[in-house]
């Protein structure tokens, strides 16, 4: 049994006067993808911003505990947490450099390799993102002009660079055509082998295709949490009903 690698005991996110999340508690299960459901506004992006602490930058308020492999978040540098909990967000962050550079850059950042090693890594996390037989040949491109679903899976493969332990991921394929979708939907069915994987999304098929747990959300709070198979077969809350109900139609 794969052990818990995440823990979040009575989280409440405060932005001024409003409590915008409310008594969450749930645990992750490493190498597994959990997926966090709800409707718009219900608290599911800043959940995920609120594991590495980007919520507090945007003027968020965290009070409770955030467990990861048993050690407090508040007891860990900003930089080494946000290192073991790579955030991807739903519209890709591309440095205005090179294809090569964006990768080249965060693995002679975060990591002590000679060249050599460089190169074989960068090659690995092309492959990992599927992106490696589309640029291979122009590795020199701005990135920039990368089509949306090709910067989204390099944003993926910088996040990976650094061997995050969990990999957060806001509504990746939301603006994606069916071909990045499936893209990226097979590279985290694969990725899950090596990472504990959280990712937010409308899309109740996605969720069903790539998820081994649900975690439903509504106005702040978490409804309901259960394995994948039971929660869309067996709903056990009346809003989980409905939810699934009218996304379905």
């Amino acid at each position: 049994m794969e052990k818990d690698v995440l823990n979040v005991e009575n989280l409440n996110v405060i932005f001024g006067k409003k409590r915008i999340l409310k008594n969450i508690n749930f645990s992750i299960k490493e190498k597994e993808i959990t997926v966090i459901l709800g409707q718009s506004g219900c608290g599911k992006s800043s959940l995920l911003k609120s594991l590495n602490r980007i919520i507090e930058e945007e003027g968020g308020k965290i009070e409770g505990n955030i467990i990861i492999d048993g050690i407090n978040f508040n007891d860990i540098p900003l930089q080494s947490l946000r290192t073991k909990i790579g955030l991807v967000f739903q519209n890709p962050t591309i440095f205005p450099f090179s294809i090569e550079k964006n990768l080249t850059y965060a693995l002679k950042y975060h990591n002590n390799y000679d060249n050599k090693e460089i190169e074989k890594r960068k090659i690995e996390l092309l492959k990992q993102t599927k992106l490696y037989d589309e640029v291979k040949d122009n590795l020199h491109m701005f990135a920039g002009k990368l089509s949306g679903g090709q910067k989204q899976r390099l944003s993926i493969a910088r996040c990976l660079s650094v061997k995050p332990k969990i990999i957060l991921l806001d509504e990746p394929c939301s603006a994606l055509d069916v071909k990045n979708t499936m893209f990226i939907e097979e590279m985290l069915k694969e990725l899950k082998d090596k990472y504990t994987i959280v990712i937010v999304t409308h899309n109740l098929a996605q969720a069903k295709r790539i998820g081994d747990n649900i975690i439903f959300m509504d106005n702040g709070e978490i409804i309901e949490i259960g394995k994948s198979e039971e929660f869309f077969n067996s709903p056990k809350k009346t809003l989980s009903k409905e939810y699934i109900q009218y996304m379905g139609t």
